[in-house]
């Protein structure tokens, strides 16, 4: 064969390689994502946080996995949107057609995973109630944002604050009620006396009534049933000896904790409520008698008093509310079912095998590794 007949063999070889090389370039490019793209339906989820989620990642629902995380781009500020102008990110999803059935419009969608430091995925969830409709073609879900560990810390640090705070600003006038309720039974207590001596007869002559009961007593036994419920009341909810550090000890415990001050809250108004429709007959049948400057004072002493006793049992009942809504980091990680797992996994992995998360141990001196190869 002569070198021009090899020249130009070898020039048909170069551009048959080349043409091959283009086919399979545009293959890739224009033909492959379109046969990918067959046989799914997209689907917009918005978050603000990815919390390590990545492009290829799966999509479960019901334990069954229908789909793949397509793609991942930037939701600006004031885009349209479920994310309502807020700066986030925009998660395509691929959903198979044929588990569709699988999917709910009304559910949620979270970031989830098997494990600490498994790989993220998408979980979608049934709603509350009814399922619903499906998901179709171009709806767009708001997910539920994954926590972040430093951002979970700096919240929970936070409410903590704003805790020993409440407990700080509460104590001193829980505190004061008391001292001042102690004073009103003092008070009362001694007008009881002084009215028993005017009027020269027994407590059981000077009722009136059927039962012979004198309200001053019942007044008493009332005043002291309200001063015991906020003794125990204080120690169980507003800082006693062990009630703020039971609650900043023993999370696990707050649910009964606010369970039994809300009981002693309710017993404390109902109690109040009674003490003073007592206060103001007894008052009343005293003024009748022994009118003066002294039942003026008991009676705006015990009306300052219930307005105090309002406030404290407002204050208390927003804290709980606040709790029972599980606001704050803290409910929202005391609410996660897989935290106690994530948590049980960190630890072994920090016992037993601390180097995939603080790197390894550095390599042998060059002296040692010297000596290695003598």
């Amino acid at each position: 064969m002569s070198g021009a007949a090899e020249e130009r063999l070898a020039t048909l070889v170069g551009l048959g390689a080349l043409a091959l090389g283009l086919c399979a370039a545009f293959f890739v490019v224009a033909i492959s994502p379109g046969l990918a793209r067959r046989g799914h339906v997209p689907v917009r989820l918005y978050l603000t946080e990815l919390g390590g989620l990545r492009e290829g990642a799966p999509v479960r629902a019901a334990g069954a996995e229908i789909g793949h995380v397509a793609s991942i781009s930037l939701s600006p500020a004031a885009a349209p949107g479920p994310l309502g102008g807020q700066v986030g990110v925009v998660v395509e999803l691929a959903l198979a057609t044929a588990e569709l059935r699988r999917t709910w419009r009304e559910g949620s969608a979270v970031i989830s995973s098997r494990g600490v430091l498994s790989a993220r995925y998408v979980e979608l969830l049934p709603p509350a109630g009814e399922p619903g409709p499906p998901l179709r073609a171009g709806d767009e879900v708001r997910g539920v944002d994954p926590p972040v560990l430093d951002r979970v810390l700096l919240r929970t640090w936070n409410n903590l604050r704003i805790t020993r705070r409440f407990a700080e600003e509460v104590s001193p006038a829980a505190s004061q009620l008391r001292r001042e309720l102690r004073a009103l039974a003092a008070a009362v207590a001694a007008l009881r006396a002084e009215a028993g001596e005017g009027r020269g007869t027994s407590p059981a002559q000077a009722g009136g009534g059927p039962s012979g009961a004198d309200p001053l007593d019942s007044l008493s036994a009332e005043l002291a049933a309200v001063l015991d419920e906020a003794d125990r009341t204080f120690g169980e909810v507003l800082g006693g000896r062990a009630g703020w550090t039971k609650l900043l000890v023993v999370a696990a415990r707050a649910q009964a904790l606010r369970g039994a001050a809300q009981a002693s809250w309710a017993a404390l108004s109902g109690q109040v409520t009674t003490l003073q429709v007592d206060l103001s007959e007894a008052l009343a049948r005293i003024a009748a008698r022994a009118p003066g400057a002294k039942v003026a004072a008991v009676l705006a002493q015990g009306r300052a008093v219930v307005a105090k006793l309002a406030v404290v049992a407002a204050s208390a009942q927003l804290v709980w509310q606040r709790w029972q809504r599980r606001e704050g980091s803290l409910g929202r990680l005391l609410a996660d079912p897989e935290f106690p797992e994530d948590a049980k996994e960190l630890g072994k992995i920090l016992k037993r095998q601390p180097w995939r998360i603080f790197g390894r141990p550095p390599e042998e001196t060059g002296g040692e590794m010297k000596r290695t190869k003598e």
